[in-house]
């Protein structure tokens, strides 16, 4: 005896919803392809003071060339107060001539005033969307190789995927050096009213 039941007929899907899905998961995949090919914090550090050494004068704050060489490394709060802190530079050059600035020397991504030779980023401390990098720097001089060397730790945030220098936390313990951190070093300053450099100290309370 012939079943009254019907057969269920083929599968019909939506071509649409099917588009749709097929976009999405080309979109997921080309996420994920971009956040695989981008560098850990470890990387990112290791490649930032590598290019620092290789290609940035050793001299405070970047000038505009310097600091569109790395902007694309940097956090852009950092980014902001590193190019306030250039701008603070040129108004007291105008006004003082005579006068150093006083981001015009020294290293500002070191511990020592000189600036390391070497570095070696070492495995990171990951937060949720920050990851703090220890690095070991030395500094060679006139045929002398620096065995022990010092800790800075790099702060990093992760935006849209990269991981980007938010900060230098200074552990060294040098006579002329930095201490704190970079940011605080920056701003410390840059809010500083100076009427003689007509500077009130709301430029760097434009960065974000």
């Amino acid at each position: 005896m012939r079943s009254c039941l019907k057969r269920p007929g083929p599968r019909v899907d939506n071509p649409a919803m099917s588009v749709r899905a097929a976009a999405l998961l080309s979109l997921f995949l080309a996420a994920t392809a971009a956040q695989a090919a981008e560098p850990g914090p470890q990387a990112a550090v290791q490649a930032f003071y590598e290019l620092r050494m290789s290609q940035l004068p050793n001299g405070g704050a970047p000038d505009a060339p310097a600091l569109k060489l790395i902007a694309g490394m940097l956090t852009p709060r950092l980014h902001c107060l590193l190019k306030t802190a250039h701008r603070y530079d040129e108004a007291f050059l105008a006004t003082q001539p005579g006068d150093k600035p006083p981001f015009v020397e020294g290293d500002l991504w070191s511990s020592l005033f000189e600036g390391p030779t070497r570095v070696k980023a070492q495995p990171a401390r990951l937060g949720r969307d920050l990851a703090w990098v220890p690095v070991r720097m030395f500094f060679d001089d006139g045929g002398r190789t620096d065995a022990t060397g010092w800790t800075d730790t790099v702060l990093l945030a992760r935006i849209d995927g990269r991981w980007l220098i938010a900060d230098v936390d200074y552990g060294g313990n040098f006579a002329f050096g930095n201490a704190g951190r970079l940011s605080g070093v920056l701003s410390e300053q840059l809010q500083r009213p100076d009427p003689a450099l007509k500077w009130t100290g709301r430029e760097v309370r434009a960065c974000p």
